[in-house]
């Protein structure tokens, strides 16, 4: 007879959580342009149920923190991770446009947040490319604040990777590639490099 499989083992190993789908972006290919779904930000009750659950049936999960929307956005994104954390929840990622890592120092609280992994989206290595591609934002402010989070991660020797994102739009970043890649090198920061997708 075959062994009675526990409920563990009929438990997710892998989530994607979305704190929320608002944005404050207008990227020329994200699948948002085409989203029917209403505008909302996850309440920090069910958020708690969520990770409670993990907690409970499969600690060891990875947990992906984004969706479709930009999680920083999220007013209570931060207490849900902390919650997460003190839950003993470690494997994580979370993945950022980067716009808002220099505002109020969010770039130190994110990395204090217990995210073992920290994802950075660069589509372009100037500004004319960048914002092209990431309508409504600012080149500097992600670049700056991509160094900055580097920094207190490195100073403070806190154990989180740092992963950036450079996804190539034909015709716009491919001439932005080399100096990516060359700055990244330089500054022993990891990258991956993206083709570009339609969802």
């Amino acid at each position: 007879s075959f062994p009675t499989r526990r409920s563990s083992d009929l438990f997710p190993y892998e989530f994607y959580i979305e704190a929320t789908n608002h944005c404050d972006l207008d990227c020329t290919m994200c699948a948002r342009t085409t989203m029917k779904r209403p505008l909302g930000t996850m309440k920090m009750d069910l958020s708690r149920k969520i990770i409670d659950e993990i907690a409970e049936k499969q600690p060891h999960a990875f947990i992906h923190y984004y969706g479709i929307g930009e999680s920083m956005v999220d007013k209570k994104l931060f207490q849900k991770l902390e919650y997460s954390r003190n839950k003993g929840l470690r494997n994580s990622l979370l993945f950022t446009n980067g716009q808002l890592l220099l505002h109020k120092g969010n770039y130190k609280t994110l990395a204090e947040s217990g995210l073992s992994n920290i994802g950075v989206d660069l589509d372009g290595f100037s500004k004319e490319a960048y914002e092209k591609i990431r309508i409504g934002g600012n080149y500097e402010k992600t670049r700056d604040g991509i160094v900055k989070l580097y920094e207190y991660i490195r100073e403070h020797d806190i154990r989180t990777r740092v992963e950036l994102a450079y996804q190539i739009v034909p015709g716009i970043n491919e001439h932005d590639i080399a100096p990516f890649v060359a700055w990244c090198n330089t500054n022993s920061y990891e990258y991956k490099l993206v083709t570009m997708h339609d969802w």
